[in-house]
Order: structure tokens, then sequence, then C-alpha cells
């Protein structure tokens, strides 16, 4: 969290020295899910509530063009159930987003938007809950590329779509859905696999720098 605060910081510190850069926080809710394959048989999760908290540095290009790149703190999360047996896992991610936005309407109003780009994210630490007839027990994520000694890779890459509403004080409400490309088991195989998923909405507010184009 030290380093994700520091990281925020920079970005401000960014935006204050590019006049026409726009800054602001956001932070959300969203369902968090974990697809794939065991052994060849489909084993999606069930899904979990989880959240996001960071921030968004945004750079005109045009008029109706942004580039807006960010930096959050992600909680994912899945269910599995085998008869008895429930799985539990809950992981803490760090994710830099890189969307192009379209806006429409003009600088300075009330404007529709829609976004679409790549991210990359970081597993930073996780743990997993099994409970067998009630009696629970819980483990950590080991985080890493080891085939036979890690359960999930330290870095995924996907790409992500939203669209949302942006008011002329700069407050803004955002929804959104993200794919992973990578598959996190290590060593997996089209038999062994895991995909992050995860769709939600978030609010956020755009600190407007100076100069902005396009803007009377």
């Amino acid at each position: 969290m030290k380093k994700l605060i520091c990281s925020l910081l920079c970005l401000c510190a960014v935006a204050y020295a590019h006049a026409q850069l726009s800054f602001g926080p956001e932070a959300g809710l969203q369902y968090t899910n974990y697809t794939g394959n065991t052994n060849g048989y489909n084993d999606d999760g069930k899904g979990r509530m989880g959240f996001r908290i960071g921030g968004v540095v945004e750079q005109p290009l045009s008029q109706h063009f942004y580039f807006q790149p960010g930096l959050l703190y992600v909680r994912n999360g899945y269910k599995l159930d085998y008869g008895a047996t429930t799985f539990i896992g809950k992981i803490s991610t760090l994710q830099l987003p890189v969307n192009i936005m379209f806006k429409a309407g003009k600088p300075g109003g009330e404007r529709f938007f829609a976004g679409v780009g790549p991210y990359v994210a970081f597993n930073l630490a996780g743990t997993i809950k099994r409970t067998l007839y009630g009696n629970s027990e819980t483990q950590k994520f080991r985080i890493g590329d080891d085939t036979y000694n890690d359960d999930i890779k330290r870095t995924d890459i996907g790409i992500g779509v939203n669209v949302g509403y942006q008011l002329v004080n700069g407050l803004f409400i955002r929804g959104h859905y993200q794919r992973g490309f990578v598959n996190l088991i290590p060593g997996g195989n089209e038999a062994n696999s895991m995909f992050s998923t995860n769709a939600g909405v978030s609010v956020g507010y755009l600190f407007e720098g100076k100069g902005k184009v396009g803007k009377k």
C-alpha cells in the first residue's frame, strides 16, 4: 500500500508539472472471477465481490480523444465448490491500465465517454481458504513462475473496456469489464488453465489542468 501511495503522489506531481494533464482518484466495487480448466474439465469459479482504489491521469489528444493511464490497487477473488469442499481465494493486485478514451460533447461540459486499452497487473499476495464439513484452514498463495513450487504467476496482461459519464465539475462514474490473457497457472497448459476476469462500477474525480484542448 505504501508503494501505491508513493506512485500516486508521483502521478500527481507529473500532472502539476504538465498543465494540460488532469488527474484524480477513483474507487469502486467489482465482481471478480478466475475461469479455466483442471485436467481438461471446465473449472470456472463462482466469483466474488472485490474492490479497486487508486487514481488516473488524463492527457488530451484532441477535443474528443484522451490518453488515460492509471494505477490501481485491486482485490480479486473466486469461489470453487467440490461437493463438501469449498475453496475461497483472495488475491491482491497492483494494476496499471492504459486506455484511449473517446468523449462526446465539448470540453468543459457534461460528457459521455467510452474507452478501451490494455493493462498489466502484478499479483502481490493472496490467500486460499479450504473448508471441509465446517472445518477451515487458510494458506498463503505462493506467487511466481516455478511450475512445482508456486500457485499463481506474478504478472497478468489483459484488455479492458469502459463506459461512463462525466459531470462539469469533474466527477465521473465508470462501468468496466476486463479479461486477462495470461494463463496464471505456473507451467499451465490448455487442460490446466486460469484466467482473470472482472466487471464493476467505480466513481472518481478529475482535477483539470490548465490549457485543456479546445476548452473555452
